[in-house]
């Protein structure tokens, strides 16, 4: 997945540029539930327990349903915001 992200992103002439990497999808989901982040996952890593809101990701490029993934109930910080926004136009 992150490779495919990543590829993507360079075709688009984007750097990715993490700020947090964890290998395991439940370690990141915790981050994301704790408000340290975002991530882009297979829209099957929510569990449904209620406390996230996804953002469907549509691409040519991408062949598999993939989502954003934020913290439901609290505002993302402006940098969060423009990397929705570069996404949308981007994507």
């Amino acid at each position: 997945m992150r490779e495919r992200v990543e590829q993507l992103f360079a075709e688009e002439g984007l750097v990715l540029t993490p700020g947090l990497e964890a290998n395991y999808m439940s370690t990141v989901m915790a981050l994301v539930r704790q408000g340290l982040g975002m991530t882009l996952l297979p829209e099957s890593a929510d569990e449904g327990r209620g406390d996230l809101t996804q953002v469907r990701v549509e691409h040519p490029g991408v062949c598999r349903e993939i989502g954003l993934i934020t913290r439901a109930g609290s505002d993302p910080s402006p940098a969060a915001l423009r990397f929705v926004e570069t996404l949308k136009t981007a994507l």
